[in-house]
């Protein structure tokens, strides 16, 4: 047996390093000894497990700590030395708790919280999926069951027995675990044979076998016929992935069932789950999909390293409506561009006021044609100035001065407006011919900070996990605005389209679906998406802990992406499995207006009365002013009016006066 070992590392697996687990010492030394010394390596090299003495209970396994896994290759071949059947052996090898003591020991406890273990399912030491194991018993009679039996052997992939005859011939053999007809056949190898594999993989045709597949309640994902007992997917983006390339690869039937909780995984606070993780843990089915790999089930199940389809959480909002507004003639600027035109229309004035003060003009605009030269004065009044440099950014007539520095002065203040107005009225012009649109959303924070209400669309459970085990004070703060809605996203659009200031947190391909299945054309293009995303994933099939299936579809979903196949399927599944059924419902039933580009009731460019109200609440504002000032001078005249009449009631005939003209 010894001989057989050594000649399978050096021709099988020359750069795997050795792990030997066994029970009894005394039993099984001299292999050991003489395979290592045969291979030239170190003695418990990487590990060995080995019977405690006088230890009957559970605590009667250990590990020799001082060479354990130094240098060893990334492959690894197991040797597991066994004389008799006990399960909870075999279970400790899967989930072995180490401890160390002052004797450099490990003791695992098999009833112990999981601290460490041998080939867990995240990041194994040894693992049960590609790396081959070797089972030796010296009793002919138990290699069979030792083979068969579920709680480990039955779950590596590549695994051979070994067994020594009455004659000493070596008995060898090896399990096909889909040759009879789906289930598990025993295969017996010969020595004489040649170049002989003895790790066959046997996965590659499973000769129709039953695969219960898993999947939650995401209608966008995948849909079953019920009056289908295999091969029952109805449509979906998953379903060209099974009927046409893993079914014929592979050579097996499969079962979708909706999984309990109708959610991909959650767990509750008894460490118990529900969803495709439960399902899958707990062997109720072979095969998950549309479950993402987060950090919080990767120590339970496994996933496959390939992904098939990919994914992320968007904003949606409606496209907004146009703001019509009278202050649409102020915002060719901005409050920060408006403060520096007052300031520099103050520093003009006092300017002005401050050279005609000091070269004693004025400018009073008399003659016809608006261009007169300006008049000396003794008293310069500021309301001329004022005017002169208000009016100028009207383009009304100004007076030439008189002296170079003043013209100078002026010309550079006249083309300053000159830019200003010009400026303002290009402007002008997009404002009230196209207003603008609402200001929406476009990343997380914008979000958070906004206004607008938040639905959140919760298909499966992880993306919901990670929103709430975020610490980060935007998704905290969205978690505490949001509204949960399960597995309903058209009742998220639908809210988005009726009510102003609405948004929803989506994945990306969950709105394609609802947009192709019940949206017109027209509201289609309602609906906006923001140009950030949040929690991209990548998904691929999940497994039970260590599957024999992982490395054969492994293998075969990266070579969807190359041919780029799941956005290929992806298309074909909306075109032709979701909007052509709509298209012909709705032309059956006479909705055929929904079909169209355009709708009545999108908006138009058209000039409205609406896009102008701004220069009639300018009007009306000027009027109001206008009636002010009137009101005032009849007031003043009637006042001084009143003076003169009392004054010539009081003084002679002679004296008396008329009110000057208004």
């Amino acid at each position: 047996m010894g001989g057989f070992i050594v000649n399978l590392v050096r021709t099988r697996s020359p750069e795997c390093s050795i792990v030997f687990i066994w029970k009894n010492v005394e039993n099984w030394d001299g292999l050991i000894t003489g395979v290592m010394s045969n291979l030239r390596l170190i003695p418990y090299y990487n590990a060995a497990f080995y019977n405690l003495p006088g230890k009957s209970y559970a605590t009667n396994f250990s590990i020799v700590t001082i060479t354990q896994n130094q240098k060893a290759a990334t492959c690894k071949m197991a040797v597991v030395m066994i004389e008799d059947i006990r399960t909870e052996f075999l279970e400790q090898i899967r989930t072995i708790i180490s401890t160390r003591d002052s004797h450099f020991y490990a003791k695992f406890y098999s009833n112990s919280d999981l601290l460490r273990t041998f080939s867990p399912t995240y990041k194994p030491f040894i693992t049960t999926h590609s790396d081959p194991w070797v089972w030796a018993t010296p009793s002919p009679s138990l290699l069979d069951r030792l083979l068969l039996t579920d709680t480990l052997p039955g779950r590596t992939k590549y695994k051979l027995g070994l067994s020594s005859k009455p004659s000493g011939e070596l008995y060898i053999k090896s399990v096909c675990y889909f040759c009879n007809n789906g289930n598990p056949q025993l295969v017996e190898h010969s020595l004489a044979e040649p170049n002989h594999d003895f790790f066959r993989d046997y996965f590659r045709n499973l000769n129709g076998k039953l695969l219960r597949i898993s999947f939650p309640a995401i209608q966008w994902i995948i849909e079953i016929d019920p009056r289908v007992s295999v091969n029952n997917a109805k449509r979906g983006k998953w379903k060209p992935l099974f009927d046409d390339f893993l079914v014929k690869s592979f050579n097996f039937t499969y079962y979708m069932f909706l999984t309990t909780g109708k959610g991909s995984g959650k767990q509750f606070p008894n460490g118990t789950w529900t969803g495709v993780v439960g399902d899958l843990l707990y062997g109720k089915a072979d095969v998950g999909i549309a479950t993402a790999n987060a950090p919080d089930r990767i120590h339970h199940i496994t996933f496959t390293n390939s992904f098939f389809d990919k994914n992320e959480l968007s904003i949606f909002t409606t496209s907004g409506v146009r703001i019509f507004s009278p202050l649409a003639l102020l915002w060719s600027f901005d409050t920060l561009s408006w403060m520096f035109i007052g300031i520099a229309t103050v520093i003009v004035i006092l300017t002005f006021s401050f050279i005609s003060w000091f070269y004693g003009y004025h400018f009073d605009v008399k003659e016809p044609g608006g261009l007169v030269i300006a008049k000396e004065e003794k008293n310069i009044p500021l309301t001329n100035h004022t005017f002169f440099v208000l009016t100028s950014y009207l383009n009304q007539a100004s007076a030439i001065p008189k002296f170079a520095a003043f013209r100078c002065f002026v010309a550079f203040w006249l083309f300053f407006t000159l830019i200003i107005t010009t400026i303002y009225r290009s402007k002008m012009v997009g404002f009230l011919a196209f207003p603008l649109y609402e200001s929406l959303p476009q990343t997380y924070r914008d979000l958070a900070y906004s206004n607008f209400t938040l639905g959140f669309v919760m298909e499966g459970d992880s993306a919901l996990n990670t929103f709430k085990a975020s610490r980060d004070h935007v998704y905290v703060k969205l978690i505490k605005k949001m509204e949960i809605i399960p597995l309903n996203a058209l009742n998220c659009v639908e809210r988005i389209l009726k009510r102003a200031g609405y948004a929803c947190i989506s994945y990306t391909q969950s709105m394609e679906y609802v947009k192709t299945k019940n949206l017109s054309c027209s509201e289609s293009r309602k609906l906006i998406r923001a140009k950030e995303t949040t929690y991209s994933i990548f998904v691929g099939l999940a497994l039970t802990g260590g599957s024999i299936y992982k490395e054969g579809f492994d293998r075969m979903i990266a070579r969807t992406r190359s041919f780029h196949l799941p956005e290929v399927w992806k298309v074909f599944n909306l075109y032709h499995n979701v909007y052509l059924p709509k298209r012909a419902w709705w032309l059956e039933t006479n909705n055929s207006e929904k079909l169209r580009q355009t709708s009545k009731a999108d908006e138009n460019d058209d000039l409205t009365l609406r896009h102008i109200s701004g220069a009639f609440y300018v009007l009306a504002g000027c009027l109001a002013l206008c009636l002010v000032f009137f009101t005032m001078e009849v007031i003043t005249y009637w006042l001084k009016a009143y003076k003169v009449t009392k004054m010539n009631h009081a003084a002679p005939v002679s004296k008396i006066v008329t009110p000057c003209p208004i």
